[in-house]
């Protein structure tokens, strides 16, 4: 399939035609488009040159903007690096109280046990109340 194309009749020196013909690899039709795109290219501004040419001081607020928001992000960095430790004391902290608890759960069963056997070896008769 074709591009969609539009015809273009054009006077040029004789000498230029000459010269693209013999020196390029081009033919008048290629020589033409990129001719044209190259006129295009240099209308149009490039950003960085036109950055660094136009407007110094928009350079320079950006280039300081742009250091604000590296400070920011370092500095969210931090905070969520405090936040990962943090969270892993917690959860060492965690792990240690249910260690514990576990603990605790049993020996309140060992002193439950052993109040048991005492309490059923030694009743005392039912007329003896003290």
């Amino acid at each position: 399939m074709t591009d969609e194309k539009k015809r273009v009749n054009a006077y040029i020196p004789i000498e230029l035609y000459t010269r693209v013909t013999q020196e390029c690899e081009y033919n008048i039709t290629e020589a033409i488009t990129k001719g044209l795109e190259l006129l295009l290219d240099k209308t149009e501004p490039n950003t960085k040159e036109s950055l660094n040419s136009s407007n110094p001081e928009l350079l320079t607020s950006l280039k300081d903007r742009i250091g604000s928001l590296e400070e920011q992000l370092k500095t969210k960095d931090k905070q969520l690096e405090n936040k990962d430790i943090q969270i892993e004391k917690l959860n060492s902290n965690t792990q240690q109280l249910n260690e514990n608890i576990k603990l605790q759960a049993l020996n309140i069963q060992n002193l439950l046990t052993q109040k048991q056997l005492e309490a059923s070896g030694s009743k005392k008769p039912w007329w003896q109340f003290w």
